[in-house]
């Protein structure tokens, strides 16, 4: 029995469909979502900061280093999902090394913060482990980190006014400078006292009898 021309194209067209819905099967079967090792669910930066640790080139002051393994030779760039508790959520593209079986993702946050969830796509048929591997703290540590003393603690304040002991006595306790004259050498710069004006008295009335005498003599 001879197949028709159009039964022939009618064939021909569902062929190329089945082996287009092989193909989409197989692209769905390859996508996997890698979750983030429990056991690193919750992580503090704070307990994992380590201010030697690689920051795959981010300037952030808190860099989260993430490693995913155990993937196809060759496996295309993955795409990383994560969640912070302050930052919220942040996405990086995986970096392959090696053969591609292992692949590095970073993620900067602004400050210390705490991992809740991490996932990522991956076109893999399979994969080991999604893990933290650990953080980077850039410049000692994100701001406010610092032990800085609050203000006011400097022993090298200036005293409060008042408190200085070379301050200048009130107004009136000062010595009065001494006066030009005393009572004293004033008193001895009188032209007479009482006792040289008793002898001036005295030689004046001996006088005075001196000459009476004289004349009744006569």
């Amino acid at each position: 029995m001879k197949i028709s021309r159009i039964g022939r194209s009618r064939a021909f067209v569902f062929l190329a469909m089945a082996v287009a819905l092989v193909f989409a099967l197989s692209g769905i079967a390859y996508a996997l979502t890698a979750t983030l090792h429990a056991a690193h669910v919750g992580a503090d930066s704070e307990d994992w900061g380590d201010p030697m640790a690689d920051d795959g080139g981010l300037t952030e002051p808190v860099v989260w280093h993430f490693v995913l393994n155990g993937l196809d030779p060759d496996t295309e760039p993955a795409t990383l999902s994560v969640v912070f508790q302050d930052a919220g959520a942040k996405q990086a593209t995986g970096i392959p090394v090696g053969n591609g079986s292992t692949q590095h993702f970073y993620i900067g946050t602004p400050a210390h913060d705490i991992l809740l969830s991490g996932s990522a796509e991956v076109a893999s048929e399979s994969y080991n482990q999604l893990v933290l591997s650990h953080v980077a703290l850039n410049e000692e540590g994100p701001p406010g980190d610092d032990d800085e003393e609050p203000p006011g603690d400097d022993d090298d304040e200036e005293p409060p006014p008042g408190d200085d002991d070379d301050e200048l006595p009130p107004p009136g306790d000062e010595e009065e400078p001494s006066l030009p004259f005393t009572e004293e050498e004033e008193e001895e710069s009188l032209p007479f006292t009482g006792a040289e004006l008793v002898v001036l008295l005295g030689a004046g009335l001996a006088a005075t009898t001196g000459i009476t005498l004289r004349r009744i003599s006569k």
